[in-house]
Order: C-alpha cells, then structure tokens, then sequence
C-alpha cells in the first residue's frame, strides 16, 4: 500500500490547522522571497549578501555614537524648508494626521534645539505647491492644520523644490541649505515647463541639499536626486520609525570646506526694553504692541522676540543664551559611565529607585537612572558646569 504524500502548503492551509503553523509558514515563504531575491545579485560580494539590515538606535544611542565617533565639521547656522504631502495619497488610510502631527512636532523642536537656523514650511497638494510660513524662527501649525483637511490633487516634488530655490538662493553663503520632504504619494508629476532633471544642475550650484522621508515605496527620481545632492531616501516601516527618521534630520549635517566655506558672521545683541519703562510700542515684525520689545543695537528697530532679522537692517539678533543652546547642538554631551548600583540608590534628577544598572557623569559623579540619561543627552544637552 503506498502512502499518499500531502505537500505542505496543503496542511497548513486546512481548516483545523493552528495559527501558529500558518504564521511559521508565511515566514518561511518569506524568507525564501529573500533568499531568491539575493540569489539574483551576482555581482554582489557574499559578505553583502550576508548582511542583516542595520537596527535603528533610539535618539539616545544615537547621541552617544556621535559623541564617541570621529569629529566633524557641522552646520551651525541651517535654512531648512520643510515639505509636507498633502496630495490625494496622503487620504489614504489617513496618513495626512500622521504627517501634520509630526511636521509641526519636528519644526518645533528643530526651532529649539537649532536656535540659529531658519524654518520655511510649504505644502504640496493639487499638483502646485503653497508657501505656508517663509523662513524664520517662528513656527505655528494653524496654517498647516487648517488646510490639512483639504488635501486633494496629485503631488508635485518639482514645484517645492521651486519654491524652495528661490527662498534658499538669496540666503547668506554661510549657511547649509536643505529641503526635507515628507512624502505620501506613490508618484510625482512634473510641471508642463519645467522637470526633475532640469533642477539638478541648479540645486547642486546652490549647494542645496533634498532629502525624503517617505510613507510610500521608493521612488527612483527622488532618490537619484537625494544622492546627488548629497542627502538621503529614507522609507519609514510604521509610525515609531517614521518618528526616528525625523529625529535624525534635527541633528545638524556634516559639511565640507568646498560647500560652505567658514567666515564670520555678524550679529547683534539687543537690549531689552520692558513694558513699565516706555510707552506701549508695536514690532517692526508683526506690527502690534508687545509687552516687551528688543531694541536693535544697528538701526534701534524693535523686535518682539529673540533670535530673529530686524527687518528694517535685516541684522541678525540673539543673545548669549542663544549662542550657548547653539553650542550645546554641535558639541554633543559625552556619554555616561555604566555603573552597578544597589537597590536602595536614588537617580540624583528624578529620585527613584534604580534598577541594577546606573548612569554616573564623569564631571559632577552623580548616578542617574537609565531615563533620566535618555532625557540628558537628547533634550538637556547638559548634565552640569564643567
């Protein structure tokens, strides 16, 4: 009596089968797609082809790997557009939320922890692009918010990259252009008059930097134009690496001496005039009485709020609390001694009991908990006074 063979695909896929043994066979499958995948890159050394995909580090592994690595010369000063996909693509499965959230999360930190750069928002929708905030220091998320509901339209990269040109071309040679685009669409369409390839030459004059960060697969025109540009195509898995991807575009770029050449910059420190020792008085920016007011040391204009331009001189204003944030984003806090500790120790920031493992400064040797260590090194930027 010969015995009937049954293939597997046909037990696992039986009414009665476990979960388990179905989830155990799509994995398998997958890993033979790989595997066949692999199989194709001939060229390719075997040591690539054995290769397992980096891990993401958290912020935190992030700041301690730039802190022990190689120094490197980092943009201070950055003019960075922000681009946000507000297309038709983006509808689906609401990823226009998604996206509104965390642009208007990353600009306000990107204002904060880069004091001196500037940040226009623009967005794209209805295959044209709409400037929604210039370049500045300020940044509020009503615009943004109140059109995001009206997304519509195809998506148009070449346009923003337009617009962004001619806000980044006027802007002083001493600071790192960029654009970062958030993507949602599929595709890009091109302008009747103007293509992707027609903006590579200028983009690369301009020294201008694109990268992408994108909800969708890759797309080949964008990608080419981030690696020549010397950016980066990055595709988020989910919602935390979506957010991880972001974080990694707060940190300033590295910068070559052929890019942007170091001079020194003129700024100007502003006194303060308070709302008790004056008349009421409105701002050069906005136009309205303010209760406090900055005093321009170059053409006495008044300003509402530090850092920004007069914009009568058009002079660079800030003060020594700005310069030092600014120094804290370059130079990143060394990273803390591992130490084991006993379960009646208490973090120095946050008082609590620590588990087994502690975390000691080696300027004040205090021991903070793992937490508080992630909350240091990535928002404090500062442990103690050396």
């Amino acid at each position: 009596m010969q015995l009937e063979t049954v293939p597997v695909d046909d037990i696992a896929e039986e009414v009665d089968a476990a979960a388990q043994d179905r989830e155990q066979l799509r994995q398998a499958r997958a890993l033979e797609a790989r595997w066949r995948w692999e199989s194709l890159l001939e060229d390719a050394p075997p040591a690539q082809l054995e290769e397992k995909p980096a891990s993401i580090a958290p912020p935190a592994e992030q700041l301690r790997e730039a802190s022990q690595g190689v120094q490197a010369r980092r943009g201070v000063i950055r003019f960075l557009y922000l681009v946000v996909d507000l297309a038709e693509a983006a509808l689906r499965e609401r990823r226009w939320e998604l996206l509104v959230q965390q642009s208007s999360q990353f600009a306000e930190r990107f204002v904060t922890e880069n004091p001196l750069s500037e940040l226009g928002l623009l967005a794209l929708r209805d295959a044209s692009c709409e400037a929604l905030a210039p370049l500045g220091t300020a940044f509020t998320a009503a615009k943004l918010n109140a059109i995001a509901k009206e997304a519509k339209g195809r998506c148009c990269a070449v346009a923003a990259l337009q617009r962004a040109l001619q806000g980044l071309q006027d802007v002083p040679s001493y600071g790192v252009r960029e654009v970062l685009i958030l993507l949602a669409s599929v595709a890009t369409c091109n302008l009747q008059e103007l293509a992707m390839e027609d903006l590579l030459p200028t983009l690369r004059l301009k020294n201008i930097r694109v990268s992408v960060v994108s909800l969708s697969p890759e797309i080949f025109v964008l990608k080419n134009l981030c690696v020549e540009t010397g950016g980066r195509f990055d595709v988020a898995l989910n919602k935390a690496h979506f957010e991880e991807l972001l974080l990694r575009h707060l940190v300033a770029p590295k910068i070559d001496g052929k890019d942007v050449a170091p001079q020194m910059v003129r700024m100007g420190f502003p006194r303060q005039l308070e709302a008790e020792a004056r008349k009421p008085e409105a701002c050069c920016c906005h136009c309205q009485v303010q209760n406090s007011l900055y005093i321009c040391p170059q053409c006495n204009g008044r300003s509402c709020g530090l850092p920004s331009r007069c914009k009568i001189c058009d002079l660079p204003l800030v003060s020594a609390s700005v310069l030092a944030r600014a120094f804290r984003s370059v130079v990143p806090l060394a990273p803390f001694a591992s130490v084991a500790m006993g379960l009646a120790s208490r973090c120095k920031a946050c008082h609590r009991f620590m588990d087994s493992l502690g975390a000691r400064c080696g300027t004040c040797q205090q021991v903070f908990c793992q937490t508080c260590d992630s909350f240091i090194h990535q928002v404090l930027r500062q442990c103690c006074e050396p």
